[in-house]
């Protein structure tokens, strides 16, 4: 939850999907916690239009779109001799690319 409240004043670092991470965390361990993350004042409003299935900001998408190309294009070329691991990396970032494309934008 720390990364998520700081990449709200980061802006390379997307907060909200963090924050969704959390809300997910605290769902399955702590109904306090999640009812807390889920009514608070500020945070809540990252958190609430995902779990109501009303999508996320467009703005995140992108930004973790960038970050997961870049973070597994670092990857592949630090792996770039194990051909297993370059196949996985890449499956993630397909998979991943487009269930994000794919999620619906808050508009």
């Amino acid at each position: 939850m720390v990364i998520g409240i700081a990449g709200i004043f980061l802006p390379v670092l997307p907060g909200t999907i963090f924050l969704i991470l959390s809300a997910a965390c605290y769902f399955r361990g702590s109904e306090k916690f999640y009812n807390w993350l889920l009514n608070h004042k500020f945070l809540g409003k990252y958190v609430k239009p995902y779990r109501e299935g009303k999508g996320v900001p467009f703005k995140l998408k992108i930004s973790s779109l960038g970050i997961l190309w870049v973070g597994i294009s670092i990857s592949a070329y630090l792996f770039k001799e194990n051909i297993i691991i370059l196949i996985i990396l890449g499956v993630i970032l397909i998979v991943s690319t487009v269930y994000l494309i794919k999620l619906k934008t808050l508009k």
